[in-house]
């Protein structure tokens, strides 16, 4: 796991709880609660980030990110993600394949019936595999690649497909490709300037906010 922090500066909010009768406990509790929701949004804002630079689906991106949020003993929050590589077959793709008719005779052309699984039409043969990783691009053509079907996994009757490339010769000599963690996307992300900048605002007006509703509740006491 890798993970996102969010801490805030308590000098300003300790002159606010002058004479506040349980200062710290109003204080440490403002700030537990501050952080949450500052976390929360930082979550979900990485999260669509990810989600309209990539092709991923939400609900895969949502459940690889975990929030350990704050408490009053411990004031900042870690947002985790899931070091693991995506499985570069998750992203939209499609077995290329092409017509091998020229030259071929007739008894050789009736041994290559296609493969309906992967959508290869009889007479034509896997040509790589055509995969979409960002948005707003086509698709992009690995030539040599394959899909094979894997048997692995909570799906019923499988776990989808895996995108293969050859590394030598023989039924085995086959790497199974990836692509960039969820981690690394919440990173790339994360370090972005303007993403940076926009998440410092959020966090500066949520701080004031809760810190403001807090202080308010302990003075009607």
């Amino acid at each position: 796991m890798t993970g996102v922090t969010v801490t805030m500066n308590t000098a300003d909010l300790r002159r606010l709880t002058v004479g506040l009768e349980n200062a710290e406990r109003v204080l440490a509790v403002a700030q537990s609660r501050a952080i949450n929701r500052v976390a929360g949004k930082a979550r979900t804002k990485l999260q669509r980030s990810i989600t309209s630079t990539v092709n991923l689906k939400a609900a895969y991106v949502r459940e690889r990110m975990k929030l350990s949020r704050a408490t009053p003993a411990k004031p900042s929050a870690t947002i985790e993600s899931r070091e693991r590589s995506t499985r570069l077959a998750r992203f939209p793709n499609v077995q290329h394949s092409r017509s091998i008719k020229r030259g071929r005779k007739p008894s050789q052309l009736r041994r290559l019936k296609g493969d309906p699984l992967r959508r290869i039409s009889p007479g034509r043969r896997a040509a790589g595999v055509k995969v979409k990783v960002r948005k707003g691009g086509g698709l992009k053509l690995m030539p040599g690649a394959f899909l094979i079907p894997l048997r692995a996994g909570r799906a019923a009757g499988g776990n989808g497909f895996g995108i293969f490339i050859r590394t030598g010769r023989g039924r085995g000599a086959i790497e199974r490709k990836y692509s960039m963690s969820v981690a690394a996307w919440a990173r790339a992300l994360a370090d972005d300037d303007d993403f940076a900048a926009d998440l410092r605002e959020q966090i500066d007006e949520a701080m004031r906010r809760q810190i403001s509703y807090e202080i308010g509740r302990a003075l009607r006491r």
